[in-house]
């Protein structure tokens, strides 16, 4: 359905603010301060990317999927080698499954490693 791939600024706004602009992969990293909030400038991440929407019941733009990371480690999560992918989404998926799976978004951490090009 076409309301799975809309996005909502209010859900990414609000996971910002719940991480309290902090990286939730690891919350010492450090970033610099953003001109248009006065504060640490980071990026949301949806965990199970949009671009799998159509394998999903239910919207996948919902704050159990959404993961606020620092510039690094969101590059980390699409660009790093697969062993490195492979670290950081296994403790994402185990951090988020039970949030995920509340929220009818069911997935095996393989199908999420090869969403991400890195199954064994």
């Amino acid at each position: 359905p076409s309301h799975d791939i809309m996005r909502d600024a209010g859900i990414a706004a609000r996971a910002i603010e719940k991480a309290a602009f902090r990286c939730e992969v690891d919350s010492n990293h450090q970033t610099f301060i953003s001109g248009s909030s006065d504060k640490p400038f980071v990026e949301v991440h949806h965990l199970i990317p949009m671009a799998y929407s159509r394998d999903f019941e239910y919207s996948l733009d919902h704050t159990a999927n959404l993961i606020v990371m620092c510039l690094n480690c969101h590059r980390e999560i699409h660009y790093g080698t697969r062993g490195s992918k492979q670290i950081v989404l296994s403790r994402l998926y185990d951090e988020r499954i039970a949030d995920l799976t509340k929220a009818g978004i069911h997935l095996a951490k393989d199908q999420l490693f090869f969403y991400y090009g890195c199954a064994d």
